[in-house]
């Protein structure tokens, strides 16, 4: 009887599992006529067809707003691909997903939605699009990870795309209900829209020119969001030796917008020219200065002064990082040279800091390794 039972059981998880994986494999495309895309549509999946496979590929898949994207020069990296198609919506996305699927990429972001809104589609079925795309996507190539980003605020201040700026409630809905459907449908969700909402949730006017596109600080500040996910490292800078204070802030400096580095003590010269050779190997060309730069200028500062530490205080350093300024301050030109450590670690972008305070010193007179 015991056996039976046993036996019962057996037959019923297989059972259970072989439903599932039936029910999964059932994933299936809509197929939509050709006459529902544009001519550049076309044009691009065309393209995108006739390329060559290559392996481990970093896609970002969307619409217009990733079509502008100089991906694999923004990031310095072939095997960033764009997928991006002006005027592109979910539909499209899903009629040309077997291009992408299929060459197996090891990471896809998709941004995609703010089209289908302007015309007219519910939320609900942008989110709905959206999973079927996830579930497609998990099914063909179930090792690509998916990183599915919010979509973007709009601002309606420069008077075009109205029937895209007009439907700032409706991005909100979408990017809630996809947040919340992440864990359910395993992909992961980059939340971009908080980083480039102003304080009253629309788009910031120095990141675009028409209120829905982006301008070249958009997509700088957009990589730098999504950089550590490219790579596969951890949301902030992973700082070696961990700093004894560090309080993590809200906001990012632009190295990108930064005049100069600015140094008064002729004894950090050397310090000095050292950030900016680091710098400029990042694509960031600095002048130095013994002058501060005006007001409204954001600049790289160095400078001595009187760090509290518990230990070794001549080594000591703080670092403080804010939208505006970077400000070193070291009690000798030996502090300096560690905080510059730190500050290039921030600095892994190439394009922003996270804006943060940071206090450190060693905690032993001496370092080594262990071999």
């Amino acid at each position: 009887m015991q056996r039976r039972q046993s036996l019962c059981r057996i037959v019923t998880v297989l059972f259970f599992l072989l439903v599932n994986h039936i029910s999964w494999s059932q994933v299936v495309l809509p197929k939509f006529p050709d006459s529902l895309f544009s001519t550049y549509y076309h044009q691009r999946v065309t393209h995108f067809k006739s390329l060559p496979q290559t392996g481990g590929d970093v896609i970002f898949l969307g619409n217009s707003i990733t079509d502008g994207g100089e991906w694999s020069e923004l990031f310095a990296d072939l095997k960033i691909k764009n997928r991006g198609i002006s005027g592109d919506v979910t539909a499209g996305v899903l009629a040309r997903l077997d291009e992408v699927a299929g060459r197996k990429p090891s990471r896809i972001f998709l941004l995609i939605g703010t089209n289908d809104l302007a015309r007219g589609l519910s939320p609900d079925s942008v989110v709905k699009n959206i999973l079927l795309i996830a579930s497609y996507l998990k099914q063909s190539t179930p090792a690509t990870r998916l990183f599915v980003q919010s979509i973007l605020p709009v601002n309606e201040a420069f008077g075009k795309f109205s029937g895209h700026t007009s439907k700032a409630a409706q991005i909100k809905e979408v990017n809630t209900k996809l947040r919340l459907q992440a864990a359910a449908y395993t992909f992961e969700y980059l939340d971009l829209f908080t980083a480039f909402a102003d304080e009253n949730g629309k788009l910031k006017k120095d990141l675009t020119n028409d209120g829905l596109h982006l301008s070249g600080n958009g997509y700088l500040l957009w990589k730098h969001l999504v950089y550590p996910h490219v790579y596969g490292l951890q949301k902030e800078a992973a700082l070696l030796p961990l700093p004894q204070q560090l309080q993590w802030e809200t906001g990012y400096f632009p190295l990108h917008e930064s005049a100069a580095i600015v140094v008064k003590e002729e004894s950090l010269q050397k310090e000095a020219m050292l950030l900016q050779k680091e710098m400029e190997r990042k694509g960031v060309k600095l002048k130095l200065t013994n002058k501060a730069v005006p007001i409204g200028e954001k600049a790289i500062v160095l400078q001595l002064g009187n760090v509290n530490a518990a230990l070794q205080k001549a080594e000591a350093y703080q670092l403080r990082v804010t939208e505006n300024s970077v400000l070193l301050t070291a009690n000798s030109s030996h502090g300096i040279f560690n905080g510059l450590q730190t500050l290039l670690q921030l600095a892994r972008s190439g394009v922003m800091l996270d804006a943060c305070t940071i206090t450190d010193w060693p905690a032993f007179a001496w370092r080594g390794y262990m071999i």
